[in-house]
């Protein structure tokens, strides 16, 4: 499973504290907004990778959850998800050279430049995820592509599997960001939820009914 990380929320609890509230707050209100938060967000990238046509077989879709975990008055939220979801999201950068081929076939995918410049994986870097022939072919069988050859005649997929992965393994593949970009529009819809359930939480922690004051806190996207 790949995890990303999109969310940090820290909330200051010193100057609530007292020495009869040591201890650990149970985020019991704040948790069932964070869930209803986490559904949204995972509802709204399986609607992004069937917008962008990222979901021939499912599996990624499927395999999208998100995560909470809580330490240190820090909130960090993610998602999980097959490990190839990584290479979706952060794309992978191509070997190179990035110029076009002499003689490019009819079907080959352009640009002919880096298309994931900035992703943390490249092909033959050992970054990449090891070979892609086997990949490939599975993806242009689970899609149904078949292309014509010069001749007019359908390729099979063998055929097919090669051109593509030269055109990929050098160039790259680019990223499609089904995750990160949601995140701040969640922020703005469940911002006002989350103070409120983080002050309903140390209320109850602190046996008070409710503070006069909103609570501090801070987040990183």
């Amino acid at each position: 499973m790949a995890f990303y990380k999109f969310l940090k929320l820290k909330y200051d609890a010193s100057a609530r504290s007292s020495a009869r509230s040591a201890g650990d707050i149970k985020l019991f209100h704040t948790q069932k907004v964070l869930d209803r938060m986490g559904k949204d967000w995972v509802s709204r990238a399986r609607g992004t990778l069937t917008r962008k046509d990222k979901n021939a077989t499912g599996a990624l879709h499927k395999s999208l959850e998100y995560t909470v975990s809580v330490k240190d008055n820090v909130i960090i939220m993610g998602l999980q998800s097959e490990f190839y979801g990584l290479f979706v999201q952060y794309g992978v950068q191509g070997a190179g050279p990035f110029v076009p081929p002499k003689n490019p076939h009819p079907y080959a995918t352009k640009p002919y430049i880096n298309r994931a410049p900035d992703s943390p994986f490249k092909f033959g870097s050992g970054s990449g995820g090891g070979s892609i022939s086997s990949a490939i072919r599975k993806w242009v069988k689970d899609r149904g592509i078949q292309w014509r050859g010069l001749d007019g005649r359908f390729m099979t997929y063998d055929q097919m599997t090669p051109i593509i992965v030269r055109s990929v393994y050098q160039y790259g593949i680019e990223p499609t960001d089904f995750g990160g970009y949601i995140m701040p529009r969640l922020v703005a819809k469940y911002k006002a939820s989350l103070n409120l359930s983080l002050v309903k939480d140390m209320a109850n922690h602190m046996n008070e009914k409710m503070f006069s004051t909103p609570l501090e806190f801070e987040i990183a996207i």
